[in-house]
């Protein structure tokens, strides 16, 4: 899989479309925190579970 931000690759999306599943996603910092977006990402991957395990013990280190 390809996860790139749409801001960089949209123009390049056939192309990497052909080498591997493509997922082109918007990115803004100031409104999208870090666990939203890790989520976001472990959803696409089937990972949704493992996700809340990782935060679960970042959370517990912070």
């Amino acid at each position: 899989m390809i996860l790139s931000l749409d801001v960089h690759d949209k123009k390049n999306y056939e192309q990497l479309s052909a080498i591997a599943p493509t997922v082109l996603r918007k990115f803004d910092e100031s409104k999208t925190s870090f666990k939203e977006n890790f989520r976001s990402i472990a959803q696409l991957v089937g990972q949704d579970e493992k996700a809340e395990e990782i935060l679960a013990q970042y959370q517990k280190r912070v």
